[in-house]
């Protein structure tokens, strides 16, 4: 994650506007396999959403591609972490709004329970405005944190990934959750 800096980030969405395969496969890849490859709390997978729904990978790609560019969405990224995360985010709801539009008897009460209300919707925008503070504040903290609430993955698999040891990530770890919860308190937020 050290590489992670804004002007290499500008030149990939450089290349996600100019239709680059490469970039929209590392989106394909980095943002629409591991939201599939997620279970909700509920423990409902959007990949069984989609599949009842007769969408498959490339449908959701194609989806999140109309959405950034053509609907302009690209343009509200702003450089507080890796590009192919955020999109992670609208992957999530272009899923859930073609659910609102296109029932499915299998589905539908699974996808109920995981759908983002407005005030979900809020609570969500906060958490992301405060892991972009904490990003601008201590990039490594935060990807720590990114992977291991978010990515589920376990200390040792991040202490490999970051060249370290487990107890330095469960400290960065432990240190940027508390840096959150300040952030979150500070903004008003979540408790």
């Amino acid at each position: 994650m050290a590489d992670f800096d804004r002007e290499s980030e500008a030149l990939f969405v450089q290349k996600l506007y100019d239709g680059d395969n490469g970039a929209w496969e590392a989106v394909y890849t980095g943002a629409v396999l591991p939201v599939l490859r997620t279970t909700t709390r509920g423990g409902i997978s959007y990949y069984r959403i989609i599949q009842d729904r007769a969408l498959d990978e490339r449908s959701i790609h194609s989806m999140l591609f109309e959405d950034m560019i053509h609907k302009e969405r690209l343009k509200n990224y702003r450089y507080g972490c890796p590009v192919v995360y955020w999109m992670r985010h609208y992957v999530t709801k272009l899923i859930l709004e073609f659910c609102k539009k296109n029932d499915s008897p299998v589905s539908d009460e699974d996808y109920k329970n995981v759908f983002i209300s407005e005030s979900r919707q809020e609570e969500w925008d906060l958490v992301e405005q405060c892991f972009a503070e904490l990003w601008r504040r201590n990039a490594m903290r935060a990807y720590v944190y990114l992977l291991r609430r978010y990515e589920e993955l376990p200390s040792v698999t991040i202490a490999q990934m970051l060249n370290t040891t487990g107890g330095n990530v469960d400290q960065y770890f432990a240190r940027a959750n508390k840096d959150m919860l300040d952030l979150l308190a500070k903004h008003g937020g979540m408790q």
